[in-house]
C-alpha cells in the first residue's frame, strides 16, 4: 500500500468506540468497538458467565441482568460514561504519544466525556443499563497508522492502550477500598454500589475488548503480532466488524463468552490479588 497523502488509509480502532460493545458478567456486587486512519473505540454488550481504513477502537462489554432499581441505573450509566471515557482517551494519548497528531487535532486527547461520547451509542448504553441486553459504544478514535512510531506494533499499543486503562482504573479504585476497607463499609450503600459497579465494569469492559474478533481491540493487538501476511487478511475482516460482531453476539453468543469470561476472571483475581497485598500493609 503506498504511502502518498492519498493513498493512506484511516483505521479507528475497534469501532464501537465505534464499537464500545458492553459486555458485563452479572457479578455478585454490582448490576450485572476512512482514510489512512485506523479508528479504535470501546464497546459493550451483555454476558452473564460467566473501527473501515481508519482504524477505529473501542471498549466493548455485556450486561447479564434486568432487575435494576433507579440507584443501580445511575451508578451504571455514570460508570459506563467513566469507563468510556478513560478508554478512548488512552486511545488518543497513546496514538499521539506515538507520532500522530490526529487525535489531538480532532480534540479526543481529553477527559471531557462529550468528545467520547456516540449519541446512538449512548442510547443503546442506556437500553443495556435498562434491560441488561444490547451493544453500545462511544465515539471511535481516529488515528493514521502510518504515523505511528514502530509500525504495527505501535498500532497494537495504541489498540491495547483501552483495555489496559480500564484494568489500571478498576486497580486504582480496588486497592484504597482494601486498604480502607472499614471506612469503605461505612460509606452510604448507593456509593458503595456505585464503586462496585464501577470496579467490575471497568474489567468488563478489558475483558470484552480483548476478544480477538473485529473491530474489537483484541484484534489489532494480536494483528501486530501476527506475521505481515496476515495484515491486509484481518484488515479486510475488520471492514465488516460490526455486523461480524452483531452476527456472533446475537447466534453465537457462547463465542464471546467463553473468551472474555475467563479473562474477566483472571482479571479480577490479579486485580483483588494485587489489592490484598497492599491492604496487607
Amino acid at each position: 500500500m503506498e504511502r502518498g497523502a492519498g493513498h493512506e488509509k484511516r483505521h479507528t480502532e475497534k469501532g464501537r468506540d465505534r464499537l464500545s460493545a458492553l459486555s458485563l458478567f452479572s457479578p455478585p456486587h454490582a448490576p450485572n468497538r476512512c482514510d489512512g486512519t485506523i479508528r479504535i473505540g470501546a464497546c459493550l454488550a451483555p454476558f452473564v458467565p460467566c473501527k473501515t481504513h481508519h482504524q477505529e477502537t473501542g471498549a466493548a462489554g455485556v450486561f447479564g441482568r434486568s432487575d435494576v432499581n433507579p440507584q443501580q441505573f445511575i451508578s451504571i450509566i455514570i460508570s459506563f460514561v467513566i469507563s468510556i471515557t478513560i478508554h478512548e482517551f488512552a486511545h488518543a494519548y497513546t496514538a499521539t504519544v506515538l507520532g500522530d497528531p490526529t487525535p489531538r487535532e480532532q480534540g479526543r486527547v481529553t477527559l471531557n466525556p462529550i468528545a467520547h461520547l456516540d449519541p446512538i451509542g449512548f442510547l443503546f448504553l442506556i437500553f443495556i443499563a435498562l434491560t441488561g441486553f444490547g451493544i453500545g459504544w462511544g465515539r471511535p478514535v481516529a488515528f493514521n497508522p502510518y504515523r505511528i512510531r514502530w509500525g504495527k506494533r505501535g498500532v497494537s499499543l495504541v489498540a491495547a492502550a483501552g483495555p489496559i486503562s480500564n484494568v489500571i482504573l478498576a486497580l486504582v479504585l480496588a486497592v484504597p477500598q482494601r486498604l480502607f476497607s472499614s471506612g469503605f463499609s461505612s460509606l452510604p450503600p448507593n456509593a458503595q454500589t456505585f464503586v462496585n459497579t464501577l470496579i467490575t465494569l471497568n474489567i468488563a469492559l478489558a475483558a470484552f475488548n480483548l476478544v480477538p474478533l473485529p473491530p474489537l481491540d483484541g484484534l489489532k493487538i494480536i494483528t501486530g503480532l501476527l506475521p505481515d501476511f496476515w495484515t491486509p487478511v484481518l484488515a479486510r475482516l475488520d471492514q465488516y466488524g460490526f455486523l461480524i460482531l452483531f452476527i456472533v453476539i446475537f447466534f453465537q453468543p457462547r463465542i464471546i463468552t467463553n473468551i472474555s469470561a475467563p479473562v474477566f476472571q483472571v482479571l479480577t483475581r490479579v486485580i483483588e490479588g494485587t489489592a490484598g497485598v497492599f491492604g496487607n500493609f
